[in-house]
């Protein structure tokens, strides 16, 4: 007898076979599964290239800014030589004490010899002054 005709639609369901149910549930051809294969394999490989080239990007951005930290740390030391040497000729030139003081005309300096500086050591145990 037919099912079909004897059962209602809710209890047909019952009478088909285990991997004719399998079967019917499995909807995806060879081709549309190795079409899907293809379409994932293709969209990792642009995947895998954004990222190598968001990473030389990267790299390259680093390099650069090395480059430009090089060069403002060059300038910077410049700058603290030149900022050095203006304020050394401004403070001696604008210290209060400097200007008061005179100019010597023909100066005349000692000079100590080294053997008398040894024989004034060596000596008593004293030290020279």
């Amino acid at each position: 007898m037919n099912s079909n005709v004897i059962l209602p639609a809710r209890y047909r369901h019952r009478f088909v076979a285990h991997r004719a149910a399998q079967a019917m549930s499995f909807r995806w051809s060879f081709t549309q599964a190795y079409a899907l294969c293809l379409a994932l394999l293709a969209v990792l490989g642009v995947y895998y290239v954004w990222i190598l080239n968001a990473n030389a990007t990267k790299g390259y951005e680093y390099r650069q800014l090395e480059v430009i930290q090089r060069e403002l740390a060059l300038q910077r030391g410049l700058l603290g030589v030149t900022l050095a040497e203006y304020e050394s000729l401004d403070k001696l030139s604008t210290d209060a004490q400097q200007r008061k003081m005179e100019k010597a005309d023909a100066p005349e300096y000692l000079v100590a010899q080294e053997r008398e500086m040894e024989l004034a050591m060596a000596g008593d145990g004293r030290s020279a002054q």
